[in-house]
């Protein structure tokens, strides 16, 4: 087992965990600790589900094109506060202007110091374990590398823009690596 393979998969992991559009809302706290954090996440949650609800009223014909459009408009602005009192609640913590959330994650790893990305990774990971593969095998990290998410257990894990999803270990609920989608 190669350290540099172990690395990039991990890497792969995390920036596909990180760039999930709800996984802010699973970092922070549970509670209100003054800053209305549960207001911002039923107004996230509600958002979310809105812009949805507008995709397939637009796809069924249900509503015109001008309408859709202003309305999106609307709920993003909306989605926009609440992900930014989410993001303000995790300041001081290492991910504390890191774009969780959204598709620069992947960029700004890339651009992290060692150190920054160690406190990442414990900040958003309960457990990780590596394996070795024993003599003369190969290291698989599908079999070798199990990586439990803080708040995993409540993601449906779509494709995200790097190309790389999270694959679940279907007994667990943990995430064991990014497979190419």
């Amino acid at each position: 087992m190669r350290r540099e393979y172990v690395e990039a998969e991990l890497s792969a992991a995390v920036i596909a965990f990180l760039s999930l559009p709800d996984v802010a809302k699973h970092l922070v706290p549970e509670g209100d600790d003054g800053e209305g954090l549960t207001a911002a996440r039923e107004e996230a949650d509600r958002a979310r589900r809105r812009l949805a609800q507008l995709g397939d009223d637009y796809a069924d014909g249900l509503i015109d094109r001008e309408t859709m459009l202003r309305a999106t408009e609307r709920l993003r602005e909306r989605l926009i506060a609440a992900d930014e009192i989410l993001a303000r609640s995790v300041a001081g913590t290492p991910l504390d202007g890191f774009p969780v959330g959204t598709e620069e994650a992947a960029e700004m790893w890339s651009e992290l110091e060692l150190h920054q990305k160690r406190g990442i990774i414990e900040t958003v990971t309960k457990e990780i374990v590596i394996q070795g593969s024993g003599p003369g095998r190969r290291w698989d990290p599908a079999k070798h590398l199990s990586i439990d998410f803080i708040g995993a257990g409540a993601f449906e894990i779509p494709s995200n823009p790097a190309g790389t999803v999270p694959q679940r270990d279907e007994e667990t609920g943990r995430f064991l690596r990014a497979v190419n989608s």
